[in-house]
């Protein structure tokens, strides 16, 4: 009979992960309930659909080229808080400000650093992902 070896692993503590990958592990459980949400906001991304950052999102429902949804994330700085809320306001938009960081925006979408808002600027891919936000954001609200 052939014996087994055991396999002894590295202790966590000891082993230096890839940024990206700590971030990915940072994500709660209730992150991971909104994935379904930040999915389809990566295939938006490749299909082309969405419009990065503040000023170009700002820039776009000002100019008549209005998204149909902007997802705003939660550690946004106030100054873009108040920028975007206020432009989504008086132009009628819909904002959703769900429970994820920049660096998960930018990880879902594909980009690197952090995004703070996120335009979407085709009617199909805005419904559905506010209706899997919405629902995400329900569920973390009866966790709680």
């Amino acid at each position: 009979k052939k014996q087994e070896k055991e396999i002894v692993l590295p202790r966590i503590s000891n082993v230096k992960f890839p940024i990206q990958f700590t971030i990915y592990l940072k994500l709660s459980w209730r992150n991971m309930i909104t994935n379904k949400g930040l999915a389809m906001l990566g295939l938006a991304a490749k299909a082309g659909k969405l419009t990065y950052g503040c000023q170009l999102v700002c820039t776009a429902i000002r100019s008549g080229r209005k998204p149909l949804l902007v997802v705003l994330s939660n550690n946004a700085s106030n100054n873009t808080v108040k920028r975007v809320t206020n432009c989504c306001e008086y132009y009628k938009c819909n904002l959703i400000t769900g429970n994820f960081t920049s660096d998960e925006l930018a990880h879902a979408t594909g980009k690197d650093g952090s995004i703070a808002c996120i335009g979407v600027n085709d009617l199909n891919f805005s419904t559905e992902i506010e209706k899997r936000l919405k629902v995400a954001l329900s569920e973390i609200k009866e966790n709680v």
